[in-house]
């Protein structure tokens, strides 16, 4: 290729850099955006987003237990991130202004050399000023990469731990891998074409990714799609008998026409939420509702099988629905670092319980097999985040995730729930 050639290419290229870094750019603003919404919901949690605002919708990702670093909220380190690569890019643009002048400084010296034959023209000063624009991408590509491999993490835990879609996080991980993806092409093929075999590499690299993608995007959707599905009638996978069976405790008047089975997990801020909510329901209509409750420690929390052991043990001695709100209205001290289990006994001691037995009820083989089998009987009936309602009357079981689903039916005087119940007339064209 002669020279002039060789300027023309390095000025397409130089074109196609500056495009990417606009790119980059635009990409970087965007996530910022979004991860400064996520940062002020963090420190104003009654800042609507205009998600569901359930426990599988953006409200169970932000309120989970990776929402936050110590007193850091995860989104802030996102905020950042995306504030170090809008940096970056504005000072990348003046790198390849820079850079675009030395071009044409370089093309007009090479052409009055070459009419005075001069010689050849020197090209250091581009080269120095390539050199700190390589810098640069490297910045942007190690920032960036990490950022997605965190995104990647923090996805995987929100749809397969904490069974959460939030819109506004899924958008922020795409915003990162887009960068991502432009900066890999910035630092890694700058200047460079790919021979067959790199080309290979990148196909089978590139088909491994489809993959991901056409197992992963699935889940995604269907996440989204029970975020937005609301109370619906349920039919049980196990006989009604196992969902509800004869020896649960109830709390409430025995003759209250709904059953209310909330399946929950003592470390879950929702699940405290909603114990609140029923709580003063029950207080309000003790003639509607009867509550039962089943125990379905989530796996992240690292206290909620032992808090529910402690529960069933305090059941033990006729104290089960004491411990059980004696636990949510401490719910903040499971969630401390310097946790001691022993504050279990303690509790159990301020309700006059034998400390002794309920130590040893606590580390009994029954008290497990009681957990294990609530798990085991939740799980059956697919239910997969906390806290989950089955409304049973004596007509038809309903389903309801969270609270505010719960609301929906509570709140509601005509809703069917209470039509089922023999609370409200039926609609005579109802079958």
């Amino acid at each position: 290729m002669d020279r002039s050639g060789a300027r023309a290419e390095r000025q397409r290229g130089l074109m196609n850099r500056k495009l990417t870094n606009i790119l980059t750019l635009i990409f970087a603003c965007l996530g910022g955006l979004d991860a400064l919404i996520l940062t002020v919901r963090h420190f104003l949690p009654s800042l609507p987003l205009g998600c569901s605002a359930g426990p599988s919708g953006c409200e169970g990702v932000l309120k989970g237990a990776y929402s936050h670093f110590g007193p850091i909220p995860t989104a802030a380190l996102g905020l950042g991130m995306y504030g170090i690569l809008i940096f970056l890019c504005v000072k990348r643009a003046g790198e390849l202004s820079l850079v675009e002048a030395r071009n044409r400084q370089a093309a007009t010296d090479y052409a009055e050399r070459a009419e005075n034959e001069a010689g050849p023209l020197s090209t250091s000063p581009v080269l120095i000023d390539r050199s700190r624009l390589r810098n640069l991408d490297a910045l942007v590509f190690g920032l960036s990469l990490t950022g997605t491999l965190f995104s990647v993490w923090l996805q995987y835990t929100s749809l397969f731990v904490l069974l959460s879609f939030c819109p506004y996080c899924f958008f922020s991980a795409c915003m990162i891998s887009l960068v991502a993806l432009l900066a890999a092409r910035d630092f890694i093929m700058a200047d460079r074409s790919l021979n067959g075999e790199q080309k290979l590499i990148v196909a089978v690299v590139g088909g491994v990714i489809a993959l991901m993608c056409l197992l992963y995007v699935p889940t995604v959707v269907m996440q989204f799609l029970r975020t937005q599905k609301g109370v619906t009638v349920f039919t049980p996978y196990t006989p009604r008998e196992t969902l509800a069976p004869a020896n649960l405790r109830i709390k409430g008047k025995a003759d209250a026409p709904v059953l209310l089975v909330e399946f929950a997990d003592y470390q879950c801020t929702h699940c405290k939420e909603a114990t609140d909510t029923v709580n003063l329901f029950m207080r309000n209509h003790p003639e509607k509702v009867k509550l039962a409750f089943r125990n379905f420690p989530l796996p992240m929390h690292k206290w909620a099988t032992e808090a529910s052991k402690a529960c069933e043990a305090a059941g033990l001695q006729g104290k089960f629905w004491e411990y059980h709100d004696l636990i949510f209205e401490r719910q903040e001290m499971l969630t401390k670092p310097d946790f001691n289990p022993e504050t279990f006994g303690e509790l159990a001691k301020s309700l006059n319980l034998d400390t002794v037995k309920f130590r040893t009820d606590c580390e009994s083989p029954s008290i497990s097999e009681v957990v294990s089998k609530d798990l085991e009987v939740g799980k059956a009936n697919q239910v997969d985040t906390t806290p989950t309602f089955f409304i049973i009357t004596p007509k038809r079981i309903w389903r309801a995730v969270g609270r505010t689903e719960l609301l929906s039916v509570l709140d509601d005087p005509k809703h069917d729930v209470w039509k089922a119940a023999g609370m409200v007339p039926s609609d005579p064209n109802d079958k």
